[in-house]
């Protein structure tokens, strides 16, 4: 399935703004913390589109990328306990 401009829209606005949070020398909760009103787009992306799709995000933007590795991270450690 071939993503949408609105799907790509979307990613590259989140990747727009961790990379600017990345190269300002933010840590993951900072970034996390600044990106609160992006997680409904990060979510809707992860509704829509098949899994392959989402992989061809994260390889084309890389701050899509770190932001979908900080949420997989905090995800685990609520998962695991080390978080509540």
């Amino acid at each position: 399935m071939a993503l949408t401009a609105q799907q790509l829209w979307q990613a590259e606005k989140i990747d727009t703004k961790v990379q600017k949070l990345l190269r300002a020398g933010k840590d993951g909760n900072t970034i996390l913390t600044a990106m609160v009103g992006d997680m409904p787009k990060f979510k809707n992306l992860m509704d829509s589109v098949p899994q392959s799709d989402m992989d061809t995000l994260t390889r084309k933007f890389i701050g899509f990328y770190r932001f979908a590795k900080i949420l997989e991270t905090l995800v685990g450690d609520i998962q695991a306990g080390r978080l509540r």
